[in-house]
């Protein structure tokens, strides 16, 4: 779905898909969004780190996300990433990227390994 929907993957296009259905029969939707993506398989599940582990976690790829998407999301003094880097708080990131990045484009949200500390 990332190789697919992500706006930074279009010349990787014939590569990924070359010779399959959806390579012959793109939809309108294809490199159209943003992906924010988070990896929960690091978040410690211990019951006294889970909360900062979480927020870290939520920090390292929206900071990963503002890098990849920089020159798209027109962050070039910095003040995303700034922002960002300095907020201690998983809520307060998400809405801070949402609001900057809602006029900018779509954001496809892909998770991955939301079990591991909620179970």
């Amino acid at each position: 779905m990332e190789k697919y929907y992500d706006i930074a993957k279009k010349v990787d296009f014939e590569f990924f898909f070359k010779g399959t259905y959806v390579y012959d029969n793109p939809t309108q939707e294809r490199h159209s969004y943003l992906i924010l993506k988070f990896n929960f398989s690091d978040v410690n599940p211990d019951l006294k780190k889970v909360e900062n582990s979480f927020n870290q976690t939520i920090k390292l790829n929206s900071l990963e996300f503002i890098r990849k998407y920089k020159d798209y999301l027109k962050d070039n003094d910095g003040e995303m990433y700034k922002t960002i880097k300095e907020a201690s708080d998983a809520s307060e990131i998400l809405k801070y990227i949402n609001s900057f990045a809602k006029n900018k484009g779509y954001i496809y949200l892909l998770i991955d390994e939301h079990d591991n500390f909620t179970n």
